[in-house]
């Protein structure tokens, strides 16, 4: 089984084994260094002003955003890399999408 993304659980895919159709693929080398930098010693206050205000927005329980923040960041410190071997062994049609202002590198899916 694929390591988890840090931006996505693999709960869906334990849930839905037959309908999950996607997995996020995100090597460590691909993303900005200054962006693991700072999961290093992540803080609340470090996140991006318009993500915190879209969360507490529409979280069921805004007054948990300390647990989410400390979840979300300490899942993308320790996530591990898929092996790029593992990737390579992807058989299926594959539609890869990148963002240009993202945690990954614009060039990184051309790989």
């Amino acid at each position: 089984m694929a390591a988890p993304s840090p931006c996505r659980s693999p709960s869906a895919t334990r849930a839905r084994p037959k309908t999950r159709r996607d997995l996020d693929v995100l090597q460590r080398e691909g993303g900005y260094p200054a962006f693991w930098d700072s999961m290093k010693d992540p803080r609340p206050e470090m996140m991006p002003k318009e993500l915190k205000e879209a969360y507490l927005k529409v979280a069921p329980h805004p007054e948990n955003f300390g647990t989410f923040f400390y979840k979300s960041a300490y899942r993308m410190r320790d996530f591990k890399d898929l092996p790029a071997d593992a990737v390579r062994a992807i058989t299926a049609p594959v539609l890869v999408i990148n963002g240009d202002a993202d945690v990954v590198r614009p060039n990184t899916p051309l790989r």
